[in-house]
């Protein structure tokens, strides 16, 4: 590999990388969203109460 090979390859890896790690951080959002809503649901309150908040 040349040099400017080298510097596009870490460059894509490096976006790789920073997508992984926004899709992780939204896949956990989305878990902890749905943990709510199910917490909600325990206590007898109807998910569509966050809908009038």
């Amino acid at each position: 590999m040349r040099g400017s090979e080298v510097a596009v390859a870490q460059a894509v890896s490096e976006i790789a990388a920073i997508t992984r790690t926004a899709n992780c951080r939204v896949e956990h959002l989305a878990l902890d969203v749905i943990d709510l809503l199910r917490g909600f649901e325990a206590f007898g309150e109807p998910a569509s109460t966050l809908a009038g908040a």
